[in-house]
């Protein structure tokens, strides 16, 4: 019995470690990706707590909401990753991708656990959690770094929980809330957790009594506590918006969405990163999805209310889930994938012990047949979630695929039109810009954005039009506001120029692109010391913009401050050594009699492709 088990055990640690290996090979490739203009670009790249990590800053975490969230220790992650990387997007790829393998470690781990002589379980759960293509979304996608986080913290602790059952020592039950927080911290949606317990107890068979509810008391204090910092938070960033549909028309979405869930986990088809809300009316499939719930529920019930291995796995599902469906109006989106990387879990272990009732009649769960079959299907959702993860590539490959899925999407063009922008391709932007207004003429994002793109092309009519209507559309937009105002400034209408500009900054005293506007305007007034003034707070917001460091050294150098136009030279040359960055810190060396070292920057510069007057290589008389 002994060699059979050890024959078992080894078999099984080849078939984790090919799951492993499955999806080290899908999300490999992720390595080489970058980041993606859907909220890694506030995440990260324009997230002044993450770039400028002061222990000011990291404590904001845990004092302010964070793009709509509250999840500070992800936002740790974030910052961590920042410091030891920058903008290079192999660390964060690489983080999510290590953590994903940790948790399909921790799964099984727990599910061996929890159900010791259920030999092929672990690994069904584990390989469909590892390789399922719904999970994509959670591991590629650098924003979705809360996701990996969370499932950490949370697994680890109902392993604490299950050696807590076991052993009944008070130590695991403290790990248990410890490890519950740490994961609440990282993502909101483990306020579930007490729930989780209290469907462990259900399955262990544990009597309902005082000593269950006292225990679980700290545990939904932390649920509420974090609840309620989560609400507080997006209700005032504007994401929650409860009167967008009746409540029947809520109950019809939310159970439209949960079937949508349970569909995709079976086929696992077009996939996309939006999923838009059905339009009114309701479609008839939208309109009855109450109705396929409770039958498909009622099949459950009825068929398997016995048998506590299957009411647990959905139940787990259910509970994963229900904060997540659209009772409440949070987003644009019916569903979003990401959400199934928990709620999979338990519906994968109710899966399993369903399909162990139904086929175990008919084939031998130990048999090679069983595993071949389950080997099968796990290669077939690998490739589909290896081609899945190629989506996430980069922007375009992002909002292109989401286009594809769903072309009514506006916000989707407008994406991938941001992208177009920032890689200066500016006639296939201004086409996803058209068609997205096309779409939805009231969005003033669209039109600002729109306008941004002829502003960069110089075409200020255009530009100023389109500001105009995205202030008729939302009279606070505070990068229509600034943008006008530089538009403004540019023709010499100095005070309605400054006047927008403050106002922008009045609208979000962070505003970056506003100060850098008001400078160039002051500077073009010749207010140095103002100009001066407002690119430093501009760097104070964003420190590594390079083009900002040059302006703030050319307004030093005016004001005779050539020291500190050398300081601030240097950092732009750090950051981005470009040829008139050496030619104008040359200029101050110049200026300050040091002449061979002026002479060593014009020569970089010249080397650089930038014309250098043959004069300044002359000393200052």
């Amino acid at each position: 019995m002994k060699a059979k088990n050890l024959l078992v055990s080894q078999k099984h640690k080849i078939l984790l470690g090919g799951i492993l290996l499955g999806t080290s090979l899908i999300y490999l490739q992720s390595l080489g990706f970058d980041f993606v203009n859907w909220d890694d670009d506030y995440y990260v790249i324009n997230n002044l707590q993450v770039s400028n990590p002061t222990l000011s800053n990291l404590l904001l975490f845990f004092t302010e909401g964070n793009t709509a969230n509250y999840h500070p220790i992800t936002m740790l992650s974030l910052a961590l990753n920042y410091a030891l990387g920058g903008e290079n997007a192999f660390g964060y790829h690489l983080f999510n991708t290590v953590f994903h393998l940790f948790n399909i470690g921790l799964l099984y781990y727990w599910t061996q656990k929890m159900w010791p002589n259920q030999t092929y379980l672990p690994l069904f759960v584990a390989g469909i959690f590892g390789l399922h293509p719904m999970h994509v979304e959670s591991v590629a996608w650098i924003s979705s770094r809360k996701d990996v986080l969370f499932f950490f913290f949370y697994f680890l602790g109902l392993i604490q929980y299950f050696q807590y059952q076991k052993e009944q020592q008070k130590k695991h039950l403290i790990f248990t809330l410890l490890f519950f927080i740490l994961s609440g911290l990282s993502k909101p949606t483990a306020v579930i957790f007490p729930m989780h317990l209290l469907l462990i107890d259900y399955l262990q068979n544990r009597p309902f009594n005082g000593k269950i509810i006292l225990e679980k008391i700290p545990f939904f204090m932390v649920s509420i506590l974090i609840g309620l910092a989560t609400i507080w938070v997006q209700t005032d960033a504007g994401a929650v918006n409860v009167d967008a549909y009746s409540f029947v028309e809520r109950i019809q979405l939310a159970s439209y969405a949960v079937n949508l869930y349970v569909v995709k986990f079976f086929a696992p088809i077009h996939l996309s990163s939006f999923y838009p809300y059905p339009t009114r009316p309701f479609n008839l499939l939208v309109s009855i999805s109450p109705l396929i719930s409770i039958a498909v529920d009622g099949v459950l019930v009825w068929k398997w209310k016995q048998n506590r291995n299957v009411v647990f796995g959905f139940l787990f599902f259910l509970v994963s889930i229900a904060l997540l469906v659209q009772l409440v109006t949070v987003g644009s989106t019916i569903i979003s994938e990401r959400y199934t990387y928990l709620a999979y879990v338990g519906l994968s272990i109710g899966v399993y012990f369903v399909l162990e009732n139904i086929l175990s009649k008919v084939v031998n769960f130990n048999s090679t047949l069983f595993r071949n079959g389950l080997t099968i299907c796990l290669i077939i959702i690998t490739l589909i979630a290896y081609n899945r993860t190629k989506v996430w590539e980069n922007g375009e490959t992002l909002w292109s695929d989401a286009i594809i899925k769903f072309p009514e999407v506006a916000g989707s063009w407008g994406g991938r039109g941001v992208f177009y922008r920032l890689e200066k391709e500016y006639p296939k932007a201004l086409n996803d810009f058209n068609q997205a207004i096309q779409l939805n003429p009231n969005e003033p994002m669209f039109y600002s954005n729109r306008g941004n793109i002829y502003f960069d092309l110089g075409k200020d009519v255009q530009a100023l039009q389109d500001y105009e209507i995205c202030l008729q559309l939302e009279p606070d937009n505070q990068n229509a506001l600034a943008n006008k105002g530089a538009i403004l400034g540019k023709q010499g209408k100095y005070d309605q120029a400054i006047s927008l500009i403050t106002q922008a900054m009045e609208t979000d005293p962070n505003f970056h692109t506003a100060y850098v506007n008001r400078a160039i305007i002051y500077s073009q007034m010749n207010q140095r010391v103002k100009a001066k003034k407002d690119f430093q707070t501009a760097l104070k917001f964003q420190p590594f913009k390079h083009e900002v460091w040059n302006a703030l050294a050319i307004e030093h150098q005016y004001l005779s401050e050539f020291d500190s136009s050398l300081i601030a030279l240097d950092q732009a040359i750090e950051l981005s050594p470009e040829g008139v960055y050496f030619l104008n810190r040359g200029i101050s060396l110049r200026l300050l009699k040091d002449q061979p070292g002026a002479n060593l920057d014009f020569d970089q510069a010249q080397s650089l492709g930038v014309t250098v007057n043959p004069g300044y290589y002359q000393p200052v008389q």
